[in-house]
C-alpha cells in the first residue's frame, strides 16, 4: 500500500530531477549484492540535499516506513534492539551532506533499522568519488505581459524548463563506499541533548556531532567491500513520475 506521503504527489508540474544510487555488497567470490537504493529528487539543483531509502530495485512507492515511531527510537535507545519490520529494506529517509574532511558525500539513512540482522540506530553511506550533477534554469517568460497573465506563466512548465547534466559517464562506473553505523536514531526531528531543555538542536549540529561517533558496520562473512554507483539519472519529471521510479 503506497504511503500517504507519495500518495499526494504533483501529476502536472514536470519539472524535478531524479538520481537513484545503488549500494552494493562485494562477495568474496567477487559477486555484486544490490543491499539497498537510494532516490533523491526534486529540482536539479536541489535534489543531493533530501531523499529516501529502499529496498534494492523498489521505487518510493513501494516502501512501508518513512518515519519511526517514538516507541521504536525509544526500544532503540533503552534496549539496543529493532523490530524485524524496520529492516532497511523497508525503506526510511535520507539526507546527504559534503563532508569536507574526507572528500566525500556522506548519505545519513535515518533508522532506527536493521542491517543483516544488526540493529544500528542510523546508516551512513560515505561515498567516494562522487562528482556533482550540474543545473540549468531556461526561463521562457514573457515580462512584457500583464501581471496576472505573468503569474500564470511562472507556473506553467511550458515557460521554465529545468535539465540536470550528469557528468560524463556518470552511471558506468563503480565507486568505493565505508559504510558506517551510528547511534543517532532521531530521524530528521532531533531531541534536545539535555532532556530537561525544550531547545532542541538543529538537524546539521545534531548530525554534525554524531558523525564524531561513527563506527563500520558489521558485514557478513561473505561480504569483503561496500561499493556504490549512480543507477539511474532522469529530468523533466513530474513529483508521481520520480516516486514511481524504481530499478
Amino acid at each position: 500500500m503506497t504511503l500517504k506521503t507519495f500518495q499526494r504527489c504533483d501529476k502536472k508540474y514536470d519539472w524535478s530531477a531524479y538520481i537513484r544510487i545503488g549500494l552494493y555488497f562485494v562477495t568474496k567470490k567477487g559477486e555484486r549484492q544490490n543491499f539497498c537504493d537510494i532516490h533523491m529528487g526534486g529540482l536539479p539543483s536541489e535534489i543531493t540535499l533530501n531523499g529516501i531509502f529502499s529496498g534494492p530495485k523498489d521505487s518510493a512507492n513501494t516502501i512501508t516506513r518513512l518515519t519511526r515511531s517514538q516507541g521504536a527510537q525509544k526500544r532503540y535507545f533503552l534496549e539496543g534492539t529493532v523490530n524485524p519490520d524496520l529492516d532497511i529494506s523497508a525503506g526510511g529517509q535520507a539526507k546527504s551532506f559534503v563532508n569536507k574532511d574526507t572528500n566525500t558525500l556522506d548519505v545519513w539513512l535515518f533508522g532506527p533499522l536493521l542491517l543483516e540482522g544488526v540493529a544500528y540506530g542510523s546508516l551512513v553511506a560515505r561515498l567516494d568519488g562522487f562528482v556533482f550533477p550540474k543545473a540549468t534554469h531556461q526561463n521562457k517568460l514573457d515580462y512584457t505581459q500583464p501581471d496576472d497573465v505573468l503569474d500564470k506563466q511562472r507556473t506553467d512548465p511550458k515557460f521554465q524548463r529545468y535539465k540536470l547534466i550528469p557528468p560524463k559517464g556518470w552511471t558506468l562506473s563503480f565507486h568505493p563506499c565505508k559504510l558506517l553505523g551510528s547511534d543517532y536514531s532521531e530521524g530528521t526531528r532531533p531531541q534536545p541533548t539535555d532532556r530537561a531543555s525544550k531547545s532542541a538542536p538543529t538537524l546539521g549540529k545534531a548530525l554534525g556531532e554524531a558523525r564524531h561517533h561513527l563506527n563500520p558496520v558489521i558485514l557478513p562473512q561473505t561480504v569483503t567491500k561496500v561499493i556504490w554507483k549512480v543507477e539511474d539519472v532522469a529530468d523533466e519529471l513530474t513529483e508521481c513520475q520520480i516516486y514511481d521510479r524504481h530499478g
